[in-house]
């Protein structure tokens, strides 16, 4: 007979490779998002005067053209006015009045963005509108101390290619961005 003889040694060493090839194989195994530290969030990025800013898609219902825009007598700076948009009649928001940013005039490049958590609730005005990128929380860094104390609830932070991110939710519950009889967005 012609055996192999191991020592015990070199038994346990197979046994011990074997062991860890399949604890390797079962973190590669593992789904992707156990892998990624953080919460993923996927970002339209447009500009605001020669500032770049970010929101969350699930907030965007659409990005389109700038349509007609009537004004609204008596409403604050920050209201453009009412606008049609696929059929439904918004309220379109100037946040470069909001953020102090100097407004130059509309380009081809201008867009609105239709916001909303369920449906359309108001449109912004964006000077262009970039791309989609993907960003984990932990590339936020803290806003920049110069940030003025009003913009600081509806901003999350800053990415590292300085692009300022807005918090979504907050954005969309400012009282300044709904116009009634009895709207913060009326002058008095």
């Amino acid at each position: 007979m012609n055996e192999t003889l191991q020592s015990p040694a070199e038994g346990s060493d197979a046994a011990h490779v074997r062991a860890v090839l399949k604890e390797r194989a079962r973190a590669l195994a593992r789904p992707v998002t156990e892998l990624v530290e953080g919460t993923s969030r996927v970002m339209v990025v447009f500009s605001l005067g020669d500032e770049r800013y970010a929101i969350e898609t699930r907030f965007v219902m659409t990005v389109s053209r700038v349509c007609d825009v009537i004004p609204l007598p008596g409403a604050a700076a920050h209201v453009l006015g009412l606008s049609s948009v696929q059929g439904e009649l918004l309220v379109v928001f100037d946040l470069r009045v909001m953020l102090g940013i100097p407004s130059p005039a509309r380009a081809d490049a201008s867009r609105m963005l239709i916001l909303g958590s369920k449906h359309a609730e108001l449109a912004i005005i964006a000077d262009a509108v970039h791309d989609v990128l993907r960003l984990q929380d932990n590339d936020l860094f803290p806003l920049p101390a110069s940030t003025a104390e009003g913009e600081k609830p509806y901003l999350r932070g800053v990415t590292s290619e300085a692009v300022t991110v807005f918090d979504g939710s907050a954005l969309l519950a400012d009282p300044r961005l709904y116009v009634d009889e009895s709207s913060a967005a009326l002058m008095p």
